[in-house]
């Protein structure tokens, strides 16, 4: 099964690199094998920025995972204050978006032990993820709180959520609930989210229906 989940992953790296390095092949060659028009060649260059931006991405994300799973990303024992770190992280994302999103923010006081920079990304991915699916759809809601001894912060959307029987895959890496999401994200941000918690001692819980949204909640070890 190992060997599977090892051949699988492979096949997926190759296929999400496989297709932008071919869409920047075909513009090069578009733009060096005809007579074209400075409209034309800026245009061929802000998709190929795109794509660069987007193997990019990938490259980075993968290194990140590899670095947790094989403990070669040395994990910070900082205090961190949670409610302060999630509104960083929101009034960075509500000033990219502008008036299009709306998060709404419940934070109480709490605060964990652990490494800022990476539980900054793997709440920000969660936020992110949010936003994708479902910042059109009424929001963002973004509490933070105590549970039996550990701290929390829940991210939820009122979106297109995700089918009951896809919920346990939606940590895999490179997997995408359907067709409609494929175009929308990597299928990274989730399973490196979960990595950086488990690294934690945390995880991250998913509850969503479809047609009415999701709430992702990361558990973090109370200090």
């Amino acid at each position: 099964e190992s060997f599977q989940q090892q051949e699988q992953f492979t096949a997926d790296v190759a296929h999400e690199l496989r297709t932008p390095i071919a869409v920047m092949t075909a513009q090069c060659q578009y733009a060096h094998g005809n007579t074209v028009s400075l409209e034309e060649y800026q245009e061929a260059f802000e998709v190929m920025e795109r794509q660069s931006k987007k193997v990019s991405a990938i490259i980075s994300r993968l290194l990140e995972l590899s670095r947790l799973d094989y403990d070669r990303r040395q994990i910070e024992k900082e205090d961190v204050d949670l409610p302060e770190l999630i509104q960083s992280v929101c009034e960075d994302l509500q000033q990219k978006s502008g008036d299009s999103l709306c998060i709404r923010l419940t934070l109480h006081p709490i605060h964990t032990v652990g490494d800022i920079s990476l539980i900054m990304i793997a709440f920000r991915n969660l936020l992110t993820n949010a936003i994708k699916f479902g910042a059109g759809c009424g929001g963002i809601e973004v509490e933070t709180g105590t549970k039996d001894g550990e701290v929390y912060v829940s991210v939820r959307d009122h979106g297109c959520g995700i089918k009951e029987e896809e919920l346990e895959r939606i940590f895999q890496r490179f997997y995408k609930e359907d067709k409609s999401r494929n175009s929308q994200g990597i299928g990274l941000g989730l399973p490196l989210a979960q990595k950086i918690a488990l690294r934690h001692g945390g995880r991250i819980t998913a509850v969503s229906r479809a047609g009415e949204g999701s709430t992702f909640t990361l558990f973090l070890p109370g200090m």
